[in-house]
């Protein structure tokens, strides 16, 4: 089977007319470089910032695993492996995760 259009609608052209897309465009390929450096040091230093904040409250709650178990209690909590688990509760209550 096969379809044709009526007589009323143009038939779509064979080939593009490139001239005819020159005056649409008022953008030019640079401006969206320059603002896609911009974007991605944008995101970058957001990352870097959310990295940066994420080691600051690890280290938090691993001054406050110390300042809870003592020197002497964590050595003994790091010689049976159970280090993990002190953090990840500690962790989860300091920053209200858990």
């Amino acid at each position: 089977m096969h379809f044709t259009a009526p007589p009323e609608i143009p038939s779509a052209p064979t080939v593009l007319q490139l001239g005819s897309f020159h005056h649409l465009s008022r953008v030019e390929p640079w401006d969206l470089i320059a603002d896609l450096k911009s974007h991605l040091q944008t995101l970058y230093a957001q990352s870097f910032r959310i990295t940066r904040a994420v080691n600051a409250v690890k280290e938090g709650c691993m001054a406050s695993v110390e300042a809870k178990a003592g020197e002497t209690e964590r050595s003994s909590i790091q010689a049976s492996g159970h280090l993990g688990a002190v953090n990840a509760h500690d962790c989860h209550s300091c920053t209200g995760w858990g």
